[in-house]
C-alpha cells in the first residue's frame, strides 16, 4: 500500500483556493462563556449558529440547499487557559455575498443570545451583552488561513481530531 502525504501546507493552499473558487470567505470565532468539554458537545453548540444563519439566509429548507451556497470548515482550539472554542471559515458562493452574511449574523444576535462582532474595533466599542460571542471577519489574507490551521497536527496520512467539518454538526 503506497502512503499519502497530507500537511498543513495542503491545507492552507485549499482554503486559498476555496476563497478564489468562491465569492469571498468568512472567518467566524465561536466562543461561549462556559466552554465546553469535548468537541462533540462544541458541535452540538455551535449546530444553532449555523442552523440560524442558514435558515435566516436560504428558508426555511436551508438543509436541503445550504451546500450550494457554502463549504464550511472548521478547528476547535484550546485558548491560553484551555478553553476550547471553535474557529471556522464559511466560503460564501452562489450569488450570495460574504458582507449580507455578515450582516444577517450580526442581526441574529439576540436571538442566538451571543454577541456578534465584525472587526476588533467594533468589540471595542460595542458593550458585551451576552457571555458567548462570535467574532466574524471577512478574509482578506493568508494569515488567517495559516492561523485556523494552527491546531492541526498532521504526520503522513493521521490527522488529530481538531478538524470541525459540516457532518459534525448536520448528520
Amino acid at each position: 500500500m503506497v502512503g499519502c502525504w497530507f500537511g498543513r501546507y495542503e491545507v492552507v493552499n485549499w482554503l486559498k483556493r476555496m476563497a478564489v473558487d468562491l465569492d469571498g470567505l468568512l472567518f467566524l470565532s465561536v466562543r461561549f462563556m462556559i466552554p465546553p468539554k469535548t468537541k462533540n458537545e462544541l458541535c452540538w453548540r455551535c449546530k444553532p449558529v449555523f442552523c440560524k444563519l442558514f435558515k435566516s439566509l436560504l428558508g426555511r429548507h436551508w438543509n436541503k440547499v445550504y451546500g450550494r451556497y457554502f463549504t464550511l470548515v472548521g478547528v476547535q482550539e484550546f485558548g491560553r487557559y484551555g478553553n476550547r472554542h471553535a474557529h471556522f471559515i464559511l466560503g460564501v458562493g452562489g450569488g450570495l455575498k460574504v458582507v449580507e452574511v455578515q450582516t444577517t449574523l450580526r442581526g441574529l444576535s439576540c436571538k442566538l443570545k451571543m454577541d456578534v462582532w465584525t472587526s476588533e474595533e467594533d468589540k471595542q466599542t460595542s458593550p458585551k451583552q451576552f457571555g458567548a460571542d462570535i467574532m466574524a471577519k471577512l478574509v482578506y489574507s493568508a494569515r488567517v488561513d495559516e492561523y485556523i490551521t494552527k491546531e492541526l497536527w498532521i504526520s503522513g496520512t493521521r490527522m488529530n481530531d481538531n478538524f470541525i467539518l459540516d457532518t459534525d454538526m448536520f448528520y
